[in-house]
């Protein structure tokens, strides 16, 4: 089973890469065929299925000949539990999160395809897709016993390590599904990671500002559940604890692996003051750029201008933070900026940065990423309103 497990696993990366060749060749020649990125894409999420199906059978017969299942279950464990057991480690968390993600992959075609953007919308989607499955594939939750710990016995051991006492909770077998279809959910908007560090209460001042009053509504109530949940699951305590990380994030311009514009020009020599003064300085930018944005920008080129300028408000700025660049790139695409999907690829260049010296030309790479792709949506706004497609709506429109 761990062998077709791993097989399955290898045939959906290849699937996945080539929808997401074939999408993209469609989003940029326009005319091609997209039967064979949809039977691709179709094809990916049925491997997935089939690999989950086969770690599943390994958790729920006790086969201990793979190091993941004694890593994570014993015979003790009733069998919601054991399910938890799925995703109670890494490689079965990246495995379950990939599933999510073709699911959702199914519901998103049906959705592009009927809006006339499902080329530009699934090349990245599915892009990311492949990238996950790559990290399944390259830590795979079907090595054997052995491979994960060469010291072990020739025969498998008659029971497995356990599963963490702090996952033996149940609202720890509903949390992590929950979750995961969460990322897969913004994955399908973002292509991976938009949960990283947009700033809700933008997205909720951006939701009232073009006049969605029910969507801000519903997403502050839902964030109120979620961190009721959360207290339920982590206790009280954990409050604390998260205040003291967000405090600490405060002063992080002189701490490295920060790629904001003052950590950046810190980096380069410059006083804390005067590096100080540059990351209030850009913030400020932003900000403008987002009330510009709101009031003449139309609903949906605003919420591109909202995800960029959200990273750009507050520091740190992470090199990883590049993936909420898909959003924006993934718009841009689909209004004929095909050279736009360079964003998401220049926001990597900084990874050979360390926050020393002799590298912060490449740190600066992910700032200026930033601020380009933030200038070149608010130029592609301007466009749009120029040649007469959006007209603001009268809640938010000039007097």
């Amino acid at each position: 089973m761990a062998v077709l497990g791993y097989a399955v696993l290898i045939a959906g990366l290849i699937s996945a890469v080539l929808s997401a060749g074939f999408y993209y060749r469609s989003a940029l020649r326009g005319n091609t065929s997209l039967a064979r990125p949809r039977i691709l894409l179709f094809a990916c999420t049925i491997t997935l299925v089939l690999a989950s199906l086969s770690l599943l059978s390994l958790i729920l017969t006790h086969d201990y000949s793979a190091g993941y299942v004694y890593s994570y279950s014993d015979n003790s464990l009733p069998v919601h539990y054991l399910l938890s057991s799925f995703y109670a480690g890494q490689e079965g968390s990246f495995l379950f999160w990939a599933l999510c993600s073709g699911i959702i992959g199914l519901l998103l075609y049906r959705y592009t395809k009927k809006r006339g953007i499902e080329s530009p919308v699934m090349a990245v989607f599915m892009t990311v897709e492949a990238f996950f499955i790559l990290l399944v594939v390259v830590r795979s939750p079907f090595r054997s016993l052995w491979e994960m710990f060469p010291g072990a016995p020739a025969s498998p051991p008659p029971d497995g390590r356990g599963l963490n006492p702090l996952l033996q909770n149940i609202w720890m077998v509903i949390h992590p599904p929950i979750l995961f279809l969460g990322f897969a959910v913004v994955g399908a908007a973002t292509a991976i990671g938009a949960v990283i560090k947009v700033q809700p209460i933008l997205l909720a001042v951006w939701a009232v500002a073009t006049g969605r009053y029910r969507a801000a509504a519903i997403g502050i109530v839902a964030t109120v559940a979620l961190a009721a949940a959360a207290t339920v699951v982590t206790g009280p305590g954990a409050w604390s604890t998260y205040v003291d990380l967000l405090r600490g994030l405060g002063g992080t311009l002189t701490t490295p692996h920060n790629f904001a514009p003052g950590a950046v020009a810190y980096q380069a020599g410059a006083s804390e003051g005067l590096a100080t003064a540059l990351q209030l300085a850009s913030a400020a930018v932003a900000v403008a750029a987002l009330l510009a944005a709101w009031r003449f920008a139309s609903p949906v080129a605003s919420l591109q201008v909202t995800i960029v300028a959200s990273q750009l408000v507050s520091s740190p700025l992470r090199d990883h933070y590049a993936a909420l660049l898909l959003l924006p790139t993934t718009w841009l695409v689909a209004r004929g900026r095909t050279w736009a999907l360079v964003f998401p690829l220049l926001g990597w260049l900084a990874l050979p940065a360390d926050g020393t010296q002799n590298v912060w030309l490449a740190a600066a790479s992910v700032p200026l990423t930033f601020f380009g792709c933030l200038a070149v949506v608010l130029a592609e706004a301007f466009l749009e309103r120029r040649a007469g497609t959006f007209r603001a709506p009268a809640a938010i429109a000039p007097k």
